[in-house]
């Protein structure tokens, strides 16, 4: 019964329990309040880059602690929650992209009552960031240099989408408009240092800027000449020319240059603006010329060139006398006439070949005259080599003829004859000439007398069997004017008309005498005559005479060229002169 008791007791207690709790139960759901959403945002503005830190640690609940309020996030506050419910009340977060951004919060408490709040931040555009690269980092104004910007970036937009533009000079004067291609390139005028400054430029039209610098150095001017004449000899004036020198930034006009003619590494000019310059060589062979020239930051650079200055040959010219003669004449061969440009004719030498066969019969020598005899009868073409201090050689011919007993004019037996004209006062005095057989033209080519007056003219005579003494057949005789002697050896004109195969060559005029006396001139000697007698006075050692030179033309193309001296020591009577062989010689012939 006790037991029974007992179990009825416990039940009513528990039953009592249940309806407390319940009732207790009841009572706070009726009191709960939802909580109170708050937040801050750190900082309030930023980029794509920035940490934005949330913080809802100031949100509040009536009946729950804050650590058991759950917390959720919506970023753009556009319904869809990004975060799920956590207790954490602190997140940090970034954004992709710029723009202003409405941030939602939502707090739940234990009895999942809710409260949201928002709250605005700002998340703005970055600048990109501006770089080039540029290669080479040193150059001259000729080097084009290349500037590639493809390293620039933005953190919002794609490299595509940037824009560029270049400043040179970094002197705010833009040289390019913006435009998407970020590689370029420029030659720069000037030397020296050269910043360039890039600017990029993005979608939100935000820009950086980014600068570097090249080295333009100048470039060394280039040397260039011309020589005029090349080659040369050693009397030209030579022209050196470096007018078509240049350089790379200044103009040819403003370049100096200067001279080493000789490349003895002494400057034979001074720096000048003067492109052109004139030397003289004095000597022959090889040269070398330098030139260097100047630009107007001090650059240098230099030329070589050759010139050959060529050597004149030496002229040879030799004169032989006499031009004939015989086996026994002892001939002169003189080549003081020879010449050279660049040596004097004492140094120049000579060397002989007496019968051109090419053979040279002496050495060089340095003594231009030589006497030679030429033993054998016949044709000499006789060479003669001159060679100058630099070996170059010329040579000159000369043809001599050694004669022996040829067929000659020949005189008659009455070799000089005298009469007087009566139209003409004054003395004839007459050499008579016959042609040989065969022989059919002669020229007088000069007629010579020594002689200290002037005889008036000069006389041919047509030969005749029938002349005496005192006279002349009328009509016959040839006169060439009036001319003038003075005393000696003296050249008459020429006579191309020969009257007959034999004829005179006479003298007509005032033949006072036919020598010169120096202590007593012509006093001594004179003509004396009567009509039909003439007479010659004379000292045995006196010496007169005539020349007379003739050229003939034979049958067989040969040409007499010689004269003939026709002298005495002994004139006396005519008729009575003596003719022999050693008084009177021939004139021979030669072949030309």
């Amino acid at each position: 019964m006790y037991h029974k008791k007992f179990i009825f007791i416990l039940s009513a207690f528990l039953l009592f329990l249940f309806f407390l709790n319940y009732c207790d139960k009841n009572s706070t759901q009726s009191k709960n309040k939802p909580p109170i959403a708050d937040f801050t945002v750190t900082p309030k503005s930023g980029t794509i880059e920035t940490n934005f830190n949330f913080d809802a640690s100031t949100t509040t609940d009536p009946e729950d602690p804050i650590s058991t309020l759950m917390v959720r996030w919506d970023w753009e506050n556009d319904g869809i929650w990004d975060t799920d419910w956590s207790t954490s009340k602190t997140i940090i977060k970034t954004f992709s992209i710029n723009g202003n951004y409405t941030i939602n919060l939502e707090v739940k408490d234990s009895d999942d009552l809710t409260n949201t709040i928002t709250n605005s931040i700002i998340i703005n555009n970055t600048a990109p960031t501006a770089y080039f690269d540029v290669s080479p980092k040193t150059g001259t104004i000729e080097t084009e240099f290349n500037f590639n910007a493809n390293e620039s970036f933005d953190l919002e937009d794609s490299k595509e989408k940037l824009k560029a533009r270049w400043d040179w000079e970094d002197d705010g004067d833009w040289n390019t408009v913006f435009s998407s291609e970020l590689l370029e390139t420029h030659k720069f005028t000037s030397i020296g240092k050269k910043i360039i400054r890039l600017e990029i430029k993005d979608l939100g039209d935000s820009s950086s800027f980014y600068t570097s610098e090249v080295q333009i150095i100048n470039s060394p001017p280039t040397a260039d000449f011309t020589i005029n004449p090349s080659p040369g000899f050693s009397d030209d004036v030579f022209e050196f020319d470096a007018s078509s020198s240049s350089d790379v930034e200044d103009p040819t006009v403003l370049l100096e240059v200067k001279w080493d003619l000789n490349n003895d590494s002494v400057w034979d000019t001074d720096y000048s603006t003067t492109k052109i310059t004139t030397y003289k060589y004095d000597t022959p062979g090889a040269k070398e010329i330098k030139l260097e020239v100047k630009d107007s930051e001090g650059e240098t650079a230099t030329l070589l060139k050759q010139l050959m200055v060529n050597n004149h040959n030496p002229i040879a010219s030799f004169s032989v006398t006499p031009t004939s003669g015989t086996e026994d004449t002892q001939f002169i061969f003189d080549a003081n006439s020879s010449s050279d440009v660049e040596d004097d004719l004492s140094v120049l030498e000579v060397r002989w070949d007496w019968q051109s066969d090419g053979i040279w019969d002496t050495d060089y020598s340095f003594n231009k005259q030589i006497t030679k005899v030429l033993n054998n009868i016949g044709n000499y073409d006789v060479k003669m080599e001159v060679k100058d201090t630099y070996g170059a050689t010329d040579t000159d011919i000369h043809n001599i003829i050694v004669y022996g007993d040829a067929e000659y004019l020949k005189y008659d037996d009455g070799t000089f004859e005298t009469w007087i004209q009566s139209t003409v006062s004054g003395n004839y005095f007459a050499v008579h000439f016959s042609l040989p057989n065969g022989w059919s033209s002669a020229i007088i080519e000069k007629i010579e007398i020594y002689c200290s007056e002037n005889p008036k003219s000069i006389a041919l005579k047509k030969w005749s069997s029938t002349l005496v003494d005192g006279g002349y057949i009328p009509g016959n005789r040839f006169s060439i004017g009036n001319l003038s002697l003075s005393t000696g050896w003296n050249k008459y004109t020429t006579i191309t008309e020969v009257p007959s195969k034999e004829f005179f060559i006479g003298f007509l005029g005032n033949l006072a005498c036919l020598g010169v006396d120096t202590d007593n001139p012509c006093s001594e000697r004179s003509w004396t005559y009567t009509s039909n007698y003439n007479t010659w006075f004379y000292w045995n050692d006196a010496d007169y005479g005539i020349r007379v030179t003739v050229r003939q033309t034979s049958p067989d193309g040969l040409i007499l060229d010689n004269y003939v001296v026709l002298k005495t020591d002994d004139f006396s009577k005519k008729h009575e002169i003596s003719t022999s062989s050693q008084e009177i010689k021939g004139i021979n012939f030669i072949k030309k």
